[in-house]
C-alpha cells in the first residue's frame, strides 16, 4: 500500500503559468474602473467651480434630513430623559 507522500509525488500536476493564486481573474473582473469618463470629468469641475459661485451668493443648500438623528445640542442624559417623557407621553394617551 502506498502512503499518502508516495501518492502526492504521482498526482502532483504540472505548472499552470498566470493561475497563481489570490483570485486573479475574479478581481480584474469586480474591480472598478480607475478611470473616468471625459463627462464624468466635466461634471466634477462644474462641482467644484460652483462652491465658490454659491459662497459669494450665500446660497445654502437644503439641509438633509437624514441628518436630524445626530443632534449635538443634548447631553446624553438630556436625550435618555428626552426619550423616557416621549414613551410617557405615548403610554398615557
Amino acid at each position: 500500500m502506498k502512503t499518502f507522500k508516495q501518492f502526492q509525488e504521482e498526482v502532483k500536476a504540472p505548472p499552470v503559468k498566470g493561475l497563481g493564486g489570490g483570485g486573479g481573474g475574479t478581481d480584474s473582473i469586480t474591480d472598478k474602473s480607475q478611470a473616468k469618463s471625459l463627462v464624468k470629468r466635466i461634471k466634477d469641475v462644474g462641482k467644484l467651480a460652483t462652491v465658490p459661485v454659491r459662497f459669494l451668493l450665500n446660497i445654502k443648500s437644503p439641509e438633509d434630513p437624514q441628518s436630524k438623528f445626530a443632534d449635538s445640542r443634548m447631553t446624553p442624559k438630556e436625550k435618555v430623559s428626552s426619550a423616557i417623557d416621549d414613551y410617557k407621553k405615548k403610554i398615557g394617551s
